[in-house]
């Protein structure tokens, strides 16, 4: 028996130690795992802070050389298209390194290619011991806009299995266009016997190094590599607008790069009369002017005949995919002032101007119709070709995209490789830079937007076409309210240079924010005679409705919509930086001489909806001008029964004009943060931390009645009321421990001069329940404030 006694707690003791391990091991691994998550997300943020120096720094390096080009010649306008090069010297001399000599005249000895034989270069073989050891040598004299050593594993070829990538192909035809000087030749390597031309082509990547003060070395690597081109915005054409389709008025198919164009130029009144297709085929007479004479350039004046070629249809290709379809063109009076009288007095004036603002004709053929005009047709309630179009260009490499290449190849025609030649001229092979340094991105009006969104449909706009005006960042428009295309115009007017009220500002930002991030998550309402609104978001199962309020003071505020979205961080997310955007441009009034002005703070306000059952919604937002003392009362869980009760119906209850020195008091609910802008200077709220430990321990006593009592192996236990002589009482212990801390710390190298003052509450609800046979019921009930 002792034994056997010695035995079982022997296996015990090992069983408990086993246990053991396999708890530190788990640990341990979580500590592990923990670790090198802290590490990986250290590692990405430092990577983030490099990209974003390094960006700065080529934006830079591209405005130095732009002033260097205008200065060297003292004109103001020595400047052009140009791509980022690295620095290269012809007649180096791989034998003399800076890392050797310590000359810094060496440092210009760089040249990629092994000049041992300056008659006859050629790559560097790293198979030979002689060449590793002058490619070394290379390597420490990059200095200047050096090319840094990267080598990218491709199965391009058997033989050289690593690529050397010291440019970005940017026309993607898989060779190397260099800039400077070039001899040209034909599609048989043949030159043309003139002498060499200037050309511009593959961005080269710069490397920047960890200490730019000095060379490359072991100790001083390369924390990246840019690449970048300059494109003088004032002397190109701008993609986004230009051609049109306004022959289809007259019957031309309006169909987009299937050989048929609707293209046609009058007077020349608007940009949307220059003629893409024209650019095209003098841009490369190899590609779209000498085709197959079912493809050559054939442009007709008549207003019912299409234009033809393969100019054209590429041209029609790239208006289809800015516009989509004719339906999403506005009307001209959308974007022309209104006649202050009848509006058929206006669209008299609009037809009979002698201006064909339509382009669609009568053509001018005789001196006297150029000279005096013809009388022209135009309307203002049809689609008009001079509006902005829903789908802008933004980056040159959407040209690149496989929806544009339906017309043979759009894209191998930009790269020069259409052909099938081995070689391919150079006339060819540099088609893509030609047409980026003379066609641009830019928009036609910076002080205007346009775009598709479901907030801006009607019947007689079921794409939701908008054209609006942008906000100023500086000064109140005369019209906040300005995304209603019939008056944008008039939203870019300012009154006096009036600065934005808090809550002007921060209504029409957050709603031009939050417009852009929920394209088709939430519903929108119709259009109303003071413009279009929506619900943003929710507070607990209730829509955000944004107040828009104009200089006199007056609010605007759309019902509420039955939704079931709720108030996340996202949202929240957007409404802090349309606050930190206020405080950033706006100059409050100092504290005192040495301390910055206080940040502006949004208190949110709110109510319940009586058409969703009491469901609480954010109604909108008041400025605070001064501390509320009741800031830490009143605060309760968002289903709480105080809290809804308290609130009210109206949406506008507790939201005061903003001249009211502060808000009425209202109940506020956990989870709806207040909205505080970012001021530079004061401390700053760095961290909050809560745990909330639960113990529970269950304490069980058996007893007997008597001593002699024994329990059958048939009998039940735990039953002392059936007679057996047996009684049981089970005890639950709780123990409920919340940590909370909170860090906020001077960020800045100057003391704060005014006293500041951390306040944090926590608030504990604690509710016990039985689930007893019967119905559960609530044992107990506590809140606790600390």
């Amino acid at each position: 028996m002792k034994r056997s006694a010695v035995s079982a707690r022997q296996g015990i003791a090992l069983v408990i130690t086993l246990i053991m391990l396999s708890v530190v091991t788990i640990t341990a691994v979580a500590f592990l795992a923990v670790s090198r998550r802290d590490r990986g997300s250290t590692v990405s943020a430092g990577a983030q802070i490099d990209v974003r120096f390094l960006a700065d720094a080529a934006f830079n390096r591209a405005k130095a050389e732009v002033v260097a080009s205008i200065d060297a010649a003292s004109n103001r306008f020595a400047f052009g298209f140009l791509a980022s090069t690295n620095y290269n010297n012809p007649y180096s001399n791989p034998n003399f390194s800076y890392l050797l000599t310590g000359n810094l005249d060496h440092l210009t000895n760089v040249n990629y290619l092994n000049t041992v034989n300056p008659a006859n270069p050629r790559v560097f073989d790293f198979s030979r011991t002689g060449d590793r050891a002058l490619h070394r040598q290379m390597l420490a004299n990059l200095f200047y806009s050096p090319r840094a050593p990267v080598f990218v594993q491709t199965n391009s070829s058997l033989l050289a299995p690593t690529e050397f990538r010291y440019y970005l192909d940017l026309n993607r035809n898989g060779r190397f266009e260099t800039n400077g000087l070039v001899i040209g030749s034909d599609a048989f390597g043949r030159t043309n016997g003139f002498g060499p031309e200037y050309v511009v082509g593959d961005p080269e990547w710069q490397g920047y190094l960890e200490h730019p003060d000095a060379p490359h070395s072991g100790t001083n690597r390369f924390l990246g590599r840019v690449a970048y081109v300059v494109v003088p915005s004032g002397r190109n054409l701008d993609i986004n607008f230009n051609h049109n389709a306004v022959k289809s008025a007259h019957g031309v198919p309006d169909q987009g790069g299937v050989g048929t164009s609707a293209f046609m130029r009058n007077e020349g009144v608007g940009g949307w009369e220059i003629n893409l297709a024209g650019f095209f085929s003098d841009l490369n007479t190899n590609t779209w002017y000498a085709n197959a004479p079912q493809l050559f350039y054939r442009y007709t004046t008549n207003p019912a005949t299409p234009s033809s070629g393969l100019a054209f249809d590429d041209a029609s290709i790239l208006l289809q995919q800015r516009r989509v379809a004719p339906a999403n063109l506005a009307f001209s009076q959308d974007f022309l002032t209104r006649d202050s009288g009848v509006s058929g007095s206006f669209a008299n004036q609009f037809r009979n101007d002698r201006v064909d603002w339509f382009s669609d004709g009568p053509i001018a053929n005789t001196l006297s119709e150029v000279k005096y005009g013809t009388v022209d047709n135009d309307v203002t309630d049809v689609r008009w070709a001079g509006s902005d179009y829903t789908n802008s260009f933004i980056d040159i490499n959407q040209l690149f995209s496989p929806t544009l290449d339906s017309t043979l190849g759009f894209a191998n025609r930009l790269s020069g490789t259409s052909t099938n030649n081995s070689i391919r001229s150079s006339y060819d092979n540099y088609t893509f830079y030609r047409m980026i340094g003379q066609l641009g991105l830019d928009s036609s009006d910076g002080r205007f937007e346009s775009g598709l969104h479901p907030a801006y449909a009607t019947p007689n706009n079921p794409s939701g076409f908008y054209r609006r005006a942008k906000l100023n960042l500086n000064y109140a428009m005369m019209d906040p309210d300005g995304d209603r295309p019939a008056n944008a115009l008039l939203t870019v007017t300012n009154s006096g240079f009036v600065t934005w009220a808090p809550l002007q500002w921060f209504t029409n930002a957050a709603n031009r924010l939050l417009l852009t991030e929920f394209t088709n998550g939430l519903p929108f309402f119709a259009s109303t005679p003071l413009g279009t609104r929506f619900n943003h978001g929710l507070a607990v199962a209730g829509g955000v409705n944004v107040r828009v309020t104009n200089q006199a003071g007056n609010q605007t505020l759309i019902q509420s919509y039955r939704t079931n979205y709720v108030y996340n961080p996202q949202v929240h997310r957007l409404l802090q930086l349309a606050a930190n955007i206020f405080d950033y441009t706006t100059n409050t009034a100092p504290i005192s001489v040495s301390a910055p002005g206080l940040p502006t703070v949004f208190r949110p306000m709110f109510y319940t909806d009586k058409g969703t059952n009491k469901v609480v919604r954010l109604g909108g937002y008041q400025p605070m001008n001064q501390w509320d003392s009741n800031y830490f009362n009143n605060w309760y869980s968002p289903d709480d029964p105080r809290f809804l009760n308290a609130l009210s119906t109206d949406p506008t209850n507790g939201v005061l004009n903003s001249s009211q020195p502060k808000p009425i008091p209202a109940p506020k609910p956990f989870g709806i943060p207040w909205v505080v802008g970012a001021k530079r200077g004061l401390p700053e709220f760095h961290e909050a931390f809560w745990q909330s430990a639960i113990q529970v321990t269950r304490r069980l006593m058996f007893t007997r009645r008597a001593a002699q009592t024994v329990m059958g192996t048939s009998e039940v236990p735990f039953s002392g009321g059936n007679g057996k002589g047996f009684d049981t009482l089970v005890q639950y212990r709780l123990r409920i421990t919340n940590s909370v801390a909170v860090d906020a710390y001077n960020a800045y190298t100057n003391s704060f001069p005014l006293e500041v003052t951390v306040q944090v509450k926590n608030v504990h609800n604690f509710t016990l329940k039985s689930d007893f046979p019967g119905g559960s019921r609530v044992v107990f009930n506590r809140q606790l404030e600390i």
